[in-house]
């Protein structure tokens, strides 16, 4: 948590919560008007997730929007990271190698959004 919290305030983010719930730990940080949240499920400790919130989901239908799903009824997107996979080797990293990795998937959020004109 303390490299999820890093890495939001590293792009700037204004972190809100950095606190367990009964589903999952996390942090939720702002960047301008859009509200994020990054951290782990504990039913799949193994998965990062990213969500954005405040987004247009049919203009991200429209256009496509690649590498991540849009929640169904809901303005917001979200992705995931397998920490566990062979492609992103994650608990065989040392540890500036592992919040270099969280910091380049949370980055990817970071870049100007489709749906939202921010990043």
């Amino acid at each position: 948590m303390v490299m999820l919290r890093e890495a939001a305030v590293n792009f700037g983010g204004k972190v809100t919560s950095a606190a367990p719930t009964m589903e999952d730990w996390g942090v939720s940080f702002s960047i301008g008007n859009v509200l994020y949240w990054t951290g782990l499920s504990y039913s799949q400790s193994e998965i990062l997730l990213l969500k954005v919130f405040g987004v247009n989901g049919n203009r991200a239908q429209e256009i496509g929007f690649v590498g991540a799903s849009l929640v169904p009824n809901s303005y917001s997107w979200w992705n995931r990271l397998d920490l566990e996979s062979e492609r992103v080797c994650f608990f065989a990293k040392t540890k500036s190698n592992q919040t270099k990795c969280i910091e380049r998937f949370v980055r990817k959020a970071f870049k100007p959004h489709p749906c939202t004109g921010t990043g």
